[in-house]
């Protein structure tokens, strides 16, 4: 029972930190420089996850919530040690198509 149950924790956890791109974030043009000067600024998003690739989904999920189609990737900071987390940061854009 105990192994079940640490198994089942392990799975839940595991789980809980990746994070699955909305459709409408699948839109979301994902880049390190600026835009057009014609886009407008939605704001500024951070995210911090044990991997890169899970902050990208985080933030890019997070732009089109707030009507986004542009994310510009502003900074990425690795921690060190044992808990490899990452943090990304990153400016949300609506810009005409």
């Amino acid at each position: 029972m105990k192994n079940y149950l640490s198994q089942l924790l392990s799975v839940l956890v595991l789980s809980g930190c990746a994070v699955a791109l909305k459709p409408e974030a699948e839109k979301v043009k994902v880049m390190k420089s600026d835009p057009p000067s014609e886009c407008k600024d939605l704001g500024v998003l951070v995210s911090m996850m044990n991997y890169e690739g899970y902050n990208r989904n985080e933030l890019r999920n997070r732009a089109a919530d707030l009507g986004g189609n542009y994310l510009r990737i502003d900074s990425v900071l690795a921690e060190g040690g044992k808990s490899n987390r990452t943090q990304l940061t990153g400016t949300a854009f609506k810009c005409p198509n």
